[in-house]
């Protein structure tokens, strides 16, 4: 990690040039603290597989059974996920490929580090943090290349990641959301008693938000970064109004993207309360839909946060680093990469 701290080249954006070493050392110094700590928790953490239980086996086997696996979907799923990874290889070439290696990864450390973790009775929101930090030190620096750019990318959803956290535990305690309004949640609760539903709430919140998190920090970086190769005598405030008049675009998209994404997932239930002529405070506030609904506004809180953040903590590295001429910039940009 601390390699990828410090390299000075970009395979996101081609070849950029090597940060001084008083940036590296900033950068460094909070960063490897970050990753240390996260290594750190994966071995207290691990949990060495899923815990057995006497309840599993057949009969829970039955119930899954009927209610997820009533047709044959391999050869149908396959073909779709085929089609998806060919056309993200073929448009993006290698950096569709890491992406693909990243979201293999990505779901290991779902699959074998957060569900097994959280079925031993680890603490939820803890085991939430320690996931996403891994996925977001190995789906950053894989597929955007180990850089200076990318670390502030990494610092950017960090900051947000914490905030998104704090908010979900102030406000889920505040609102007093149990997280037990599912049959899936009342069976694990049911299998797992020592298991606690706001817990898992709250590791929803966090997960669910990291993904589009990369997307902003990422675009406000590169966004900054390629200001600065274009013209390097603009300072810090001057890169960040540039760059936040970009970010205020991307919010606006973002947000609506995140905000119908819930309610698309919601829809079925919306219905129902819909055809109950139920009114809209009433039906916001019920347990049931008040989760999605704080799900949405705490991710979307963190999602805007996450743009002056990253670009500020972007104009300050990129302005401070040592000035580049402007025949520098330009052969720069003449050598970089499609």
């Amino acid at each position: 990690m601390a390699a990828g701290v410090v390299a000075g080249h970009s395979h996101a954006h081609g070849p950029a040039a090597p940060v001084s070493a008083r940036l590296r050392t900033v950068i460094a110094a909070v960063l490897i603290p970050f990753a240390v700590a996260v290594v750190v928790g994966l071995v207290l953490l691990w949990p060495g597989g899923v815990p057995a239980h006497p309840h599993t086996g057949p009969g829970l086997e039955q119930h899954l059974r009927s209610s997820a696996v009533d047709h044959g979907r391999r050869l149908p799923l396959g073909v779709l996920a085929g089609l998806f990874a060919a056309i993200v290889v073929l448009v993006g070439r290698w950096r569709g490929a890491a992406a693909l290696v990243a979201l293999v990864i990505s779901f290991a450390v779902l699959s074998l580090f957060i569900l097994p973790a959280v079925l031993h009775g680890a603490d939820p929101l803890l085991v939430a943090v320690v996931g996403a930090g891994a996925i977001m030190l190995i789906a950053l620096y894989l597929c955007h290349g180990l850089s200076a750019r990318t670390s502030v990318a990494v610092l950017g959803t960090l900051v947000s990641l914490v905030l998104i956290g704090a908010l979900s535990l102030a406000f889920a305690a505040w609102a007093h959301l149990t997280g037990n309004t599912s049959e899936e949640t009342g069976l694990v609760h049911l299998l797992y008693p020592g298991i606690e539903t706001r817990g898992l709430l709250l590791a929803g919140f966090v997960i669910g938000s990291l993904g589009v998190l990369f997307d902003v920090t990422v675009t406000q970086t590169s966004a900054v970064w390629e200001l600065h190769q274009a013209d390097p005598t603009m300072g810090a405030g001057r890169l960040y109004r540039t760059g936040m008049r970009i970010g205020r675009d991307h919010i606006a998209s973002t947000v609506n993207t995140l905000v119908l994404a819930y309610a698309g997932a919601a829809l079925p239930l919306l219905l129902l309360f819909s055809i109950a002529h139920r009114d809209v405070v009433s039906v916001a506030t019920s347990e049931l839909v008040a989760e999605e609904v704080a799900r949405a506004l705490v991710g979307s809180i963190g999602l805007v946060a996450s743009v002056p953040v990253t670009t500020g903590l972007a104009a300050l590295i990129a302005a401070a680093d040592h000035p580049r001429t402007a025949a520098d910039a330009g052969r720069h940009r003449h050598g970089r990469e499609d």
